[in-house]
């Protein structure tokens, strides 16, 4: 490897995770976080000091954007270098790239556009059945309809998806296979809180001869997220943008 190309890989990223809720140990977000780190990646979680405890409704986006926005700015000028925002309602996204100039990653977006670059045709595994209208407006905003299959929804609240973690992936294989059934090949998963399940459900899909790609939306975004930190510039401005 030549000098440059070891520089390069040898840089040291600071990627932000900004879960847009206060914290209520339901949703274990460093399980997600701790396999995407090495000596060459930081990556930290942020919880809002007061907001929702969880984001199922158009209500709740509102609520978290004074706590999300003060957040991203306050860690951005802080040095960290990227955001992810943990949130599949994508709140306050617009917003933060409107205040910083660093990449801002929502986690919707960026998992939908992922899975269209791969040329996959995908459903949306939700929490709640009342999140079509918001999923489908996204794919509409987002560019990604003609690779948008259906909404399926499990109807289990966010706060509750671990209270009976077995329950939770019966009721997403079964959404699973009803959006299979609809022409899906890619199930993306509706809410980042269901990170810690989306192997279980891949396993239970196996079990049935039955292997569709599974996008955990989390992970993919961090791991799209370094990707294009290292491909920015070293010197590239990263703080708060000028009033």
């Amino acid at each position: 490897m030549s000098p440059s190309r070891a520089a390069a890989s040898d840089r040291h990223l600071r990627i932000s995770v900004i879960s847009p809720v206060t914290s209520t140990d339901a949703i274990d977000v460093e399980a997600t976080l701790r396999p995407l780190r090495d000596p060459t990646v930081e990556i930290e979680s942020f919880f809002l000091e007061s907001g929702p405890p969880s984001i199922e409704t158009e209500a709740d986006v509102a609520a978290c954007l004074p706590g999300l926005l003060a957040s991203g700015v306050r860690v951005l000028a802080a040095g960290w270098q990227g955001l992810v925002i943990n949130c599949m309602c994508d709140p306050g996204l617009k917003e933060l790239r409107a205040r910083v100039l660093a990449p801002v990653f929502g986690a919707a977006e960026t998992s939908m556009h992922a899975i269209a670059a791969a040329g996959g045709r995908f459903s949306v595994l939700d929490v709640v059945s009342g999140g079509r209208e918001m999923v489908e407006a996204q794919v509409a905003t987002y560019g990604v309809r003609s690779h948008y299959v259906s909404h399926r929804s499990i109807d289990v609240p966010v706060l509750q998806l671990f209270t009976d973690p077995a329950g939770t992936v019966a009721a997403l294989e079964g959404a699973a296979l009803a959006a299979l059934a609809d022409g899906a090949d890619t199930l993306l998963l509706g809410c980042t809180g269901l990170a810690e399940l989306a192997r279980r459900l891949r396993s239970a899909l196996g079990a049935r001869g039955v292997h569709p790609t599974v996008v955990e939306p989390l992970a993919t975004s961090v791991r799209v997220a370094r990707a294009i930190l290292e491909a920015r510039a070293p010197d590239a401005p990263c703080g708060i943008r000028d009033a």
